[in-house]
């Protein structure tokens, strides 16, 4: 959707694209009351030679067109430079483009180009949003006491899980694991401390990570 008040931006998916021209410029519009006034002020201009004096010419017309802008209620947006360039170019029968042109063109490789570009943003800021989840994580991590199991705790859980492995059985290369990770707020409790095999541990960790 294009926006009727700033046509040169589009929303889509909750995003705002500026639209470029095809010289990687922002597109630019005025509103059409404006280039009403302009053109207003600029007819009796039309079949006359150009000024001696440009100066003056320039000035009297942008108080001019301000009074006019003033006397319609539209709100003064633009500096001096500005009026004064859209007035020459205006002298050359160069308008600005019009709010409601702009906004009236819905070619399909435009709206195609503003859907690649917030999908390609979103996709940048979502490997962004993971990479700070997992500095997040292992800051947490690096945060949390790590206090050894009671000696007791290891013992009931060693009888428990009667020297095997909780997942797959595997008597060897024993670890007693947290099921639910202290920097997820776990305990050392016997409910919370099982025994796995060193294969069944790493994969359990590879998932939760």
């Amino acid at each position: 959707m294009r926006l009727s008040h700033e046509p040169k931006y589009w929303l889509y998916r909750n995003r705002f694209v500026l639209e470029l021209d095809e010289d990687g410029e922002p597109v630019e519009s005025e509103p059409d009351e404006f280039v009403d006034c302009l053109v207003e002020v600029m007819a009796v201009e039309k079949g006359k030679p150009w000024p001696s004096d440009s100066f003056s010419w320039e000035q009297e017309r942008i108080e001019t067109l301000n009074k006019l802008l003033t006397s319609r209620g539209i709100p003064l947006q633009w500096d001096r430079s500005e009026l004064r360039d859209m007035i020459w170019n205006a002298r050359r029968g160069i308008l600005p483009t019009r709010h409601c042109v702009l906004a009236g063109h819905r070619s399909e490789e435009l709206v195609l180009r503003v859907k690649h570009a917030v999908l390609r943003e979103e996709n940048a800021l979502d490997k962004l949003r993971r990479e700070v989840e997992a500095f997040e994580n292992f800051e947490r991590i690096r945060a949390t006491p790590r206090e050894p199991i009671p000696e007791h705790v290891r013992m009931f859980v060693w009888q428990r899980d009667r020297g095997r492995c909780a997942k797959c059985g595997c008597q060897e290369r024993l670890e007693f694991d947290h099921i639910i990770p202290l920097a997820k707020g776990g305990s050392n409790t016997e409910r919370n401390v099982q025994l796995l095999c060193e294969s069944c541990n790493r994969a359990k960790g590879a998932i939760i990570s």
